[in-house]
């Protein structure tokens, strides 16, 4: 009977310790689905989808090694903050391994000008047409 046993609890941990190394792959795999880039350089927000493909890609036994990494994420400088209009909170750039620390130059914010903006603010002339009859409206 405490063979039986044994055998049991054998079993048990090393359930346990799959569901651990699972749920560790979930964590790094949704880590770096963070904005996600593609050849071009265009980056995806793809926040609604990464439960689901680190759910399913952790069980189909994707596993993160930093030994094969080409690539690793940074924290865009001030969009934590929110000091960056348009660039959300989260935001993270995407940098060769050996880029550690400083951003290479290709990376960097260039000194933007911030496009000129409308001191009136919005304008808009209303222009319907019901059945043939045109109504107009605005100002």
């Amino acid at each position: 009977m405490s063979d039986t046993l044994s055998a049991l609890e054998q079993a048990q941990r090393e359930r346990a310790e799959k569901a651990a190394a699972i749920a560790k792959a979930m964590y790094d795999i949704a880590n770096d689905l963070t904005y996600p880039v593609d050849e071009q350089g265009n980056p995806y927000n793809v926040h609604f989808l990464i439960p689901a493909l680190s759910y399913h890609l952790a069980r189909c036994g994707y596993r993160k090694d930093p030994d094969a990494a080409v690539i690793i994420q940074q924290p865009i400088p001030g969009a934590a903050e929110g000091n960056l209009p348009g660039v959300v909170e989260d935001a993270v750039r995407y940098v060769p391994v050996d880029a550690q620390g400083q951003l290479p130059e290709m990376f960097r914010r260039q000194n933007e000008v911030p496009p000129e903006i409308n001191a009136s603010g919005w304008s808009v002339k209303t222009h319907i047409t019901v059945d043939g009859d045109t109504i107009k409206g605005g100002a």
